[in-house]
């Protein structure tokens, strides 16, 4: 610690000026640095550094030093005799049982007629100074994928000579409330002993650098401190204690996201590309993404995934959220036999406390509403009886619903009787001209055809003079294509 100007000059009959540069404690020994030039040092040939205790009005404990070359000093006082050896670097012995806590100290720079430092002298008194001082400094702090909070710093304090347990406490400033508490050992910190702390009684050995997991406790948006404590308490950090509290940290809690593409694909497999970001899943380490049905207000369903890299939303405006650098999704989700056409739907994006259902602590980002098509086409191309009983029926039919309903039927209808003469189930056949078309937005518009010989169970003479029509029809049931179905009616025909 550097005294400059704080010196009190105790001679007014001759040149005697001095200067503390440092002080510093080590366990029980005070090392003290500095210089002092007087003239009557020629004859007071005894230099001594005296530590006294002001409060008490005693003295604590004196050493004596033969003065050191400085030629800077020199430089300066050259007036003054001796100021080329005026320098001093002396350590004195704290005494056994001494406390400097509450005490007001001071250091008398003395040359003397005396060896023992008594008899005619010549002193400088320093002003006052408290030993019981407190600080430290809490270097750097962030929080990690298992919401764990790494803090590294130091903490010097008087009081640890007797309070000798290092706590640290992670205090939530937002909910007034204590989250967690780990006690640790200090690690060396020769930089805080150097560099203006050495007076305080455990500087050299002050740092800390320790992990705290905060386990499901969610920070996220908070106002976080950490109170740095020595305590005569081994067990819970509690009993005679000395505190020394960080400022206030907040903890980040951005979240973003975005679908990239969503489109719905064969066997009703909706597949989702995009990201999403949350400081949050520092805590909430599961990502699910969940679809919602808009129309019906309804889940639908929900998967778990493993978030993939994405570069780009690193280098975005968006860098700094957390967990940007692997925020990505690219998932195929299967709907089952759940229709969404002509729904609209988001997706939930999540990060969850929860590693099976999705649920307890968690942070979601909803999309913005996708519209499903629903569109249903279709059209004979050519219609004719066949030999044996048969009838010929080109054609072909696209629905967006064929993503769910996967199975092709075609059903003759006797819209003359009222009546399903028969229905057979097809595999869609190749259409590029479909899907050239004005329809070729449709899902399954490239393969919506169909070229079938439908034999019609019945004497076909009984079926002249009837009009009949053509049920075009994807379903859910591969038997006997009734349950969920979407249909499409041709033109009616003469037979």
């Amino acid at each position: 610690h550097d005294f400059d100007g704080l010196l009190t000059d105790g001679s007014v009959s001759s040149d005697n000026f001095a200067n503390i540069e440092s002080v510093k404690i080590t366990g029980n020994t005070v090392e003290v640095k500095g210089w002092h030039v007087a003239d009557n040092s020629t004859v007071e040939t005894h230099a001594y550094v005296i530590m006294y205790d002001a409060t008490s009005k005693r003295e604590i404990a004196r050493v004596a030093y033969t003065p050191l070359k400085r030629d800077d000093v020199a430089k300066v006082y050259s007036y003054v005799p001796n100021a080329d050896y005026s320098g001093f670097d002396v350590k004195l012995t704290i005494p056994t049982g001494y406390d400097f806590a509450g005490k007001n100290i001071q250091f008398v720079l003395r040359y003397s007629d005396d060896a023992d430092g008594n008899g005619n002298h010549t002193d400088v008194w320093s002003k006052d100074y408290n030993f019981s001082d407190n600080a430290g400094n809490l270097d750097s702090y962030y929080l990690d994928s298992n919401n764990t909070l790494h803090v590294s710093g130091w903490h010097a304090a008087e009081a640890s000579k007797y309070d000798k347990y290092a706590y640290l406490i992670v205090y939530d400033d937002t909910t007034h409330k204590e989250i967690t508490r780990v006690k640790y050992t200090p690690i060396s910190r020769p930089d805080v002993y150097q560099n203006g702390y050495g007076y305080l009684y455990n500087a050299a050995k002050s740092g800390f650098s320790v992990s705290i997991k905060l386990g499901n406790y969610l920070v996220n948006g908070h106002e976080l401190q950490i109170v740095m404590r020595y305590s005569s308490d081994s067990t819970h950090g509690e009993g005679n204690k000395v505190d020394l509290w960080s400022k206030k940290y907040s903890i980040g809690n951005a979240n973003a996201g975005y679908v990239d593409g969503l489109s719905l694909g064969a066997n009703n497999t909706l597949h989702v590309r995009g990201w999403h970001a949350a400081d949050a899943s520092t805590a909430l380490s599961n990502a699910y993404l969940i679809v919602y049905d808009d129309t019906t207000h309804k889940e639908i369903t929900r998967v778990k995934y493993t978030p993939i890299s994405r570069p780009d939303v690193a280098k975005s405006k968006y860098g700094d959220i957390y967990n940007s650098g692997k925020s990505g999704f690219d998932q195929y989700i299967s709907l089952g036999s759940k229709l969404i056409n002509g729904h609209q739907i988001q997706v939930v994006m999540r990060y969850s406390s929860d590693s099976t259902h999705g649920e307890g602590n968690k942070v979601d980002l909803w999309s913005k509403k996708y519209s499903i098509g629903n569109a249903n086409a279709g059209y004979v191309d050519g219609l004719s009886l066949g030999a044996n009983n048969t009838l010929h029926v080109r054609g072909w039919h696209a629905a967006d619903a064929s993503t769910a309903l996967s199975n092709a039927y075609l059903i003759i209808y006797d819209d003359t009787t009222h009546k399903e003469i028969t229905r057979v189930k097809y595999t869609p056949i190749s259409r590029p001209d479909v899907a050239k078309s004005k329809y070729g937005n449709i899902y399954n518009s490239g393969k919506s055809g169909f070229n079938q010989t439908i034999d019609l169970k019945e004497n076909v003479s009984s079926l002249k003079g009837h009009q009949i029509q053509i049920v075009m029809r994807y379903s859910s049931d591969a038997k006997h294509g009734e349950g969920t179905r979407i249909d499409y009616w041709s033109d009616k025909k003469i037979i």
